[in-house]
């Protein structure tokens, strides 16, 4: 029902002294104003969710939370990993060293890590480089 075609029905409900005509049809009205509100409110809420939805890795490296660089981290050596061929022992190894250098506060910052916000990735870890099946870290 359009919000006209309710007002109407509130129009004609309503007596010259502004009186509903019976009670069933003050409950009805009620009812009615009731839908409306949660209606516009969901409506309200829809558009506010699509429109101000943040993605929560859109922010500097030293802004993230502890978990959320853990798994930029992560993703990161994955991608590197198979991107330079890593087997089992040598990505682990790596994955041991970032871990602990990570513990130790040495990740925490914006200078040793280059995060581009926008496309939320890890760009590079510095101190950290990569050959074929091998890596170096300082």
């Amino acid at each position: 029902m359009s919000f006209e075609s309710r007002l109407e029905l509130l129009k004609t409900n309503i007596q010259p002294n502004n009186k509903l005509n019976s009670s069933n049809e003050l409950n009805s009205s009620n009812e009615l104003n009731n839908d409306f509100t949660k209606k516009d409110f969901s409506l309200n809420m829809t558009e506010f969710m699509n429109t101000q939805v943040v993605n929560i890795y859109s922010r500097p490296w030293f802004k993230l939370e502890k978990n959320l660089k853990k798994k930029k981290i992560n993703e990161f050596l994955i991608i590197n990993k198979s991107k330079f061929n890593f087997n089992d022992t040598n990505f682990k190894k790596l994955s041991q060293e970032i871990d602990y250098a990570f513990k130790m506060n040495k990740l925490n910052k914006g200078t040793h890590v280059k995060y581009d916000k926008e496309k939320t990735e890890i760009l590079e870890i510095k101190g950290l480089s990569f050959e074929e099946n091998n890596f170096k870290f300082m």
